[in-house]
């Protein structure tokens, strides 16, 4: 990092992310030289922070072809969808504290407080193992709340983990390739110009 600084001054070296990085985990771990002179202070842990150097590997993505293009998409997409993740995030919150109401006297290690709650139903919407939890439900419960909790989680996987998650992924994707629509449609404007104008002549 010093090297770097005499070479090409402070001005230019701290313009650039990855140096910003470099600096900050340099600075951080200087404590833990303290080690090789005292054993009464333990900054070990500190030395941790030295894998954050491994995300210099990502510096490499500048070298796929049109990744700027891309870039752009992805941020494009993350701003027209961040109100529906919003939406998604709040729905998924309150079926958490309905689900910890009415099952947390039958099934606590799936919905013991709202966080833990949270968590299964997040497991849920996203279809994996989906139908464990109404299970143990139905062997811990009477008949009819086994029916009717299966046909609540059902109605949970359908609303949550096919329609909100779908529309979240829809959204995302519309605006990722809507750079590419648009070149395709000027492309097209411009034959339409060129053959209107044969058709004049």
């Amino acid at each position: 990092m010093l090297y770097k600084i005499k070479i090409e001054g402070w001005k230019d070296y701290i313009k650039d992310p990855w140096n910003k990085l470099d600096f900050v985990i340099n600075i951080t771990i200087l404590p833990s030289f303290i080690m090789f002179f005292t054993t009464d202070v333990n900054f070990l842990f500190l030395t941790i922070l030295r894998l954050g150097r491994v995300f210099k590997f990502l510096r490499f993505f500048k070298y796929i072809p049109n990744i700027e293009h891309l870039m752009r998409g992805i941020k494009r997409a993350l701003k027209s969808s961040i109100f529906v993740i919003i939406a998604f995030f709040i729905y998924m919150f309150i079926i958490s504290i309905l689900s910890c109401f009415l099952y947390k006297g039958i099934l606590p290690e799936h919905f013991q407080d709202p966080l833990v709650s949270l968590y299964s139903i997040f497991k849920i919407f996203t279809i994996e193992g989906w139908y464990e939890i109404p299970e143990l439900i139905a062997q811990k419960s009477n008949a009819q709340i086994a029916f009717f909790s299966k046909i609540y989680f059902i109605f949970l996987l359908l609303s949550g983990g096919v329609c909100g998650l779908s529309l979240i992924n829809a959204i995302f994707v519309d605006e990722l390739v809507a750079d590419n629509n648009d070149e395709l449609e000027k492309k097209v404007d411009k034959i339409l110009k060129l053959l209107e104008e044969k058709d004049k002549d």
